[in-house]
C-alpha cells in the first residue's frame, strides 16, 4: 500500500563508482550504508508520531526491502511488514497509514457516518527534515566501504 517516499542514491560520483564493482562487492557496501544512514530519520518519525498508546511510536522500524535483482535498499515503515493477506500495514499498529494518507469519509454497512481522517503526514515530514543529514551518513558509509574493498583488493 504504501509506496517509497524518498528514495536515497547518493552522488554521482559515488554511483559511477559503484557500477564498477562486482555486484555482490556493490551490494554489500550499499547495504551496509544504508541502515545507518535511516537511523536519524526512524529517530524523528518516531518523535513526530501520534501518541495516544505508543503502539505506532514502538513499531516504526527500518525494515529491507523486499529481495530483488535489480533494487537494494530499506525503508522507514510502520506496521508489520508483512501480513498474511499481503498488506504491509497489519499487526497492532495498522492505523499508521491511516493517519499518514488519511482517509475518504467512510460509513458502515448501516449507513453511520464515521468520518474521514485528514493526513498528518508524520513520516513524510520527519524524512523531508532528516534527508540531508541521512544523505550525508549515507555517502560516508560508501565511500568507507569503497575505500575498505580498495585496500582488500
Amino acid at each position: 500500500m504504501a509506496k517509497p517516499i524518498i528514495v536515497i542514491t547518493g552522488d554521482d560520483e559515488l554511483n559511477k563508482k559503484l557500477k564498477l564493482l562486482a555486484g555482490k562487492d556493490a551490494k554489500k557496501v550499499v547495504r551496509k550504508s544504508l541502515r545507518p544512514a535511516l537511523k536519524p530519520v526512524l529517530q524523528e518519525a518516531r518523535g513526530a508520531a501520534p501518541t495516544k498508546s505508543g503502539q505506532l511510536k514502538k513499531n516504526i522500524k527500518i525494515k529491507s526491502i523486499a529481495r530483488s535483482r535489480t533494487y537494494i535498499g530499506a525503508r522507514v515503515t510502520s506496521g508489520l511488514g508483512k501480513a498474511k493477506s499481503g498488506n504491509e500495514n497489519s499487526g497492532v499498529a495498522y492505523y499508521g497509514a491511516f493517519l499518514e494518507y488519511g482517509t475518504k469519509p467512510r460509513t458502515t454497512k448501516s449507513g453511520a457516518n464515521r468520518g474521514k481522517v485528514n493526513p498528518i503526514r508524520f513520516m513524510l515530514r520527519a524524512a523531508e527534515k532528516k534527508r540531508e543529514h541521512a544523505l550525508r551518513i549515507y555517502r560516508a558509509g560508501i565511500a568507507a566501504g569503497l575505500k575498505e574493498i580498495a585496500l582488500r583488493g
